[in-house]
This record gives structure tokens, C-alpha cells and sequence, in this order.
């Protein structure tokens, strides 16, 4: 995943980020709320200075000399993300943070750790912008305490909620001071993320969900209902200057859990004589012709009978189809779950290694050269097909060894021992004066390896 993916799944599992009916500070109603409050521990508070800093560096990888974290919220945010960048990128640059009533003995001053100086580029760091009020007071604090240059403002989630004018907060902040404004992540791209993408098998915004979403958040997008959707459904159109973007089925008209007479379906649509037969789907497949409903048809549900009904685009227990592009599949993951993307390219790099090893064994020892080069070739198969991906070892060795294999992937370097031959290499201890990296958080049903 990219950092904002990482960044996602990160706001969700952390309580961060929720969904339903929410009225903000600034009384507005939303149907997602970010809360930064809700991050609590030493490990969210290092992860979420890794953030923030992955996104200074891609967007000010130098020029900086400052990093300010208006009171309260932003103070830590400035302090994780000033660690992370020295921790990540070597960049070790000062932090300060803004008293909210001026001190008055001491030193004095509204000011907290690094002391701006005349010409300083500074960059603030917040957390969510809605009204723009933290960021406008900084601002202005800024002005009696030295000549700085205010170079860009960094916040986790863009919210792009209008401002005062008609355009977004961020944007008012653009045109008012001349700033740049770098958000981790948009709302449009969590809503695309997370459209029926589980986390931790929960999907946070299904079709309807994002509808709803699409409506308040994608203003460049234009809907029309001239088409149907992949079951065959009458569904709404996206397109974005005039290209179709996505289709999302209409919001039934009635919806039943429970056998029901079609005459119970009829007097709820409130159909005339006059009316014509209203279409009938059943787990998202369109019923036959005789299944519509019409005045005088008695039948239940439960008792119709379905023919030449498309087959569904979805996993309903069986997998998502996929053309054969030279790659295992995994249709179902260890949970039993059907995959939505059966492509598991870690799964797939054990197995050009395990049929190796397979024809090896069948060839030196069972003395079955046909199928040793069956698995050979199933091996080049899936090989090649992981380098047509751009997936492609810059070296590969140990394939003609009976102990080990290394795999080298520039950035990840795979070993594959047999176990005598871990122990007597202990790459442990030779990486020992390495970081380790814990990667447990990522071993879920949803990332496993």
C-alpha cells in the first residue's frame, strides 16, 4: 500500500476516523468525523509522525528550516513529525508551539522551544481544517513575532468542506495568504480507498455509502441514470467531463428479507392498472420476464423460478472470475473468505521457489523427470509473469542448491532456507546491528503473507 492507504487504515483502526451523523465545531453536519484526540499511544503518536513526514518529504524535501504546531492539537503532531523526519530522512529540523495566553515572567513570550528568526521558512502542522481558525490566528501571531516566510501548511485529513466563499477552507487559505497546503490525504481519496474495501473485514462505505458521499464531495462529477450496472440493475451514471467513471445501482424502490406475495409488492410500489410491470431483483440478479410484477400475479418470492439470469460480478462465496494472465490465483484466503483480488504476489514468489524445489526433489530423488519439468515450467510460468509486472528479481540464487534460495528485489531481499541451513547462516545475528521491524500489525486476514 502507498503511505496514504497505509495512513487510511491506520485513521480507521485507531478510532480516528468514524462514519455516521455528526454535526462539527463549526456546526456543520458530516457523515465522518476525524478525531486526532482519539490517538493516545506511544506507537500511534511515532506512526503518525512517519505520516506526516512522508508527506513533507515528498512534497518540501528541503527549504525548511522550522516547523510550528499551533496549541493544543498541533504541538504534538509538530513534535512527532519533526522526530519522524530525522528518524526517517535525516532531516533534523527545530519545532516550536504558541502558548494560548502570552507568558508573563521567565522568559515570557507566547513562543515554545525553537525562537523563529527573521527570514525563516516555516511550514505548520495541523490536523484537521474545517472554518481555518487555528491556522488564520498562527498566521496573524506570526507577524509580531518575526519576519518569517510561512511556507506551507501540512494537515492529516482534507476535509475540502467550503470555506467562507464558495470554494473549500484550504483553498480560502490558499488565495488569502499565499500558502501552500499539503493534506496527507483527501476525503475523496478515503471514500475511494475504502469503497467496499474491507479493514479488518468491515467495509466503512459500500455503493450507497458512497453515493451519499460522491454527491456532497464530488461537485466535478455529473450524474445520469441512462445505464445499468454490472448485475443488470438499473443504476445511476458518474461521469467526469464526459467520460463514465462508475456506476451505482438505484436505491430500491422496496426491499424484503422474507418471502412476500408479488400483490403484497404491487400495492407497496402503488402501481395502477394503467402501470407497466415493475422488474424484480433477487440478491441483485433480475428475475424472468414471468417474475415482473403485474396486477392479478399472486406468487411468492420464494417460489420463482430463474432463468438465463447473468452471472454476478462479485465474490458471493466463489471468487471475483479473472483472465489468466500467467499467476496463481487464490480464490479464497486462511479466514475461508472469497478473495476480492485473488493475485497474492508474496504467495506467488513462494511458489516459483517451492516448484523448484518440488522438481528438484522429483528429479533427483523420485526419478520423475516429466513431472520435475512440469513443475519447472509452471515455475517460469508464474516467474516471467510476476516480471511482466514489474516484479523482477535484479539477482537470483541457491535455485541449484538443495538448502537455500535468495531472491533480490533491490529495496527486499527474500531468503529461503531449509532449516539445518538457517541455523548454521543465523542471519540474525549477522543483521544484528540492523533495525528490526515489527510487522504483526500487518499480518491480518486482509495482508497476510
Amino acid at each position: 500500500m502507498t503511505y496514504k492507504e497505509e495512513f487510511i487504515t491506520f485513521m480507521v483502526r485507531s478510532g480516528v476516523l468514524t462514519f455516521g451523523d455528526f454535526t462539527t465545531k463549526s456546526g456543520r453536519k458530516t457523515p465522518y468525523f476525524v478525531n486526532t484526540g482519539n490517538y493516545k499511544t506511544g506507537a500511534q503518536a511515532a506512526k503518525l509522525g512517519d505520516y506526516y513526514a512522508a508527506c513533507i518529504q515528498e512534497h518540501m524535501p528541503d527549504g525548511i528550516t522550522c516547523l510550528f504546531g499551533p496549541a493544543y492539537k498541533g504541538i504534538p503532531l509538530a513534535v512527532s513529525a519533526a522526530a519522524s523526519l530525522y528518524r526517517n530522512y535525516g532531516r533534523d529540523l527545530p519545532y516550536c508551539f504558541n502558548r494560548k495566553e502570552a507568558k508573563d515572567h521567565g522568559e515570557g513570550g507566547s513562543i515554545v522551544g525553537y525562537k523563529p528568526k527573521d527570514g525563516d521558512r516555516v511550514i505548520i502542522i495541523e490536523d484537521v481544517i474545517t472554518a481555518g481558525t487555528a491556522v488564520r490566528e498562527s498566521i496573524e501571531l506570526f507577524k509580531h513575532v518575526a519576519k518569517v516566510n510561512i511556507k506551507a501548511l501540512f494537515v492529516s485529513v482534507d476535509r475540502m468542506e467550503r470555506g467562507t466563499r464558495d470554494c473549500s477552507t484550504l483553498d480560502e487559505l490558499r488565495e488569502d495568504y499565499g500558502i501552500q497546503v499539503f493534506p496527507i490525504v483527501t476525503v475523496r481519496e478515503v471514500i475511494s480507498f475504502l469503497h467496499n474495501n474491507p479493514i479488518d473485514g468491515k467495509v466503512y462505505i459500500d455503493d450507497d455509502n458512497k453515493m451519499q458521499f460522491a454527491e456532497r464531495y464530488f461537485t466535478d462529477l455529473r450524474l445520469t441514470t441512462d445505464t445499468t450496472d454490472d448485475f443488470g440493475r438499473p443504476a445511476n451514471t458518474w461521469r467526469f467531463k464526459g467520460v463514465e467513471v462508475g456506476t451505482f445501482a438505484k436505491t430500491a424502490d422496496a426491499t424484503y428479507t422474507a418471502d412476500v406475495k408479488l400483490g403484497q409488492i404491487y400495492s407497496d410500489l402503488g402501481m395502477s392498472d394503467k402501470d407497466e410491470a415493475a422488474p424484480v431483483f433477487v440478491d441483485g440478479v433480475e428475475a424472468s420476464e414471468s417474475a415482473k410484477v403485474s396486477k392479478g400475479n399472486d406468487l411468492k418470492v420464494s417460489e420463482l423460478k430463474f432463468t438465463n439470469s447473468p452471472v454476478a460480478k462479485c465474490n458471493v462465496g466463489n471468487g471475483n472470475p479473472v483472465n489468466p494472465v500467467g499467476l496463481i490465483a487464490s480464490v479464497f484466503r486462511p479466514s475461508d473468505d472469497a478473495t476480492t483480488f485473488l493475485f497474492l504476489v508474496p504467495s506467488n514468489f513462494f511458489a516459483v521457489t517451492s516448484l523448484r524445489k518440488a522438481a528438484e526433489i522429483l528429479s533427483e530423488v523420485n526419478r520423475r523427470p516429466e513431472m520435475a519439468a512440469e513443475c519447472r515450467s509452471l515455475a517460469d510460468e508464474v516467474e516471467f509473469a510476476l516480471s511482466q509486472k514489474g516484479i523482477e528479481p535484479i539477482s537470483t540464487e541457491g535455485f541449484d542448491s538443495k538448502n537455500w534460495v535468495l531472491l533480490d528485489y533491490s529495496n527486499v531481499i527474500v531468503h529461503v532456507f531449509v532449516p539445518n541451513t538457517r541455523t548454521y547462516y543465523d542471519l540474525e545475528h549477522l543483521w544484528a546491528d540492523g533495525e528490526p521491524i515489527d510487522i504483526s500489525e500487518y499480518l491480518t486476514p486482509d495482508h497476510s503473507l
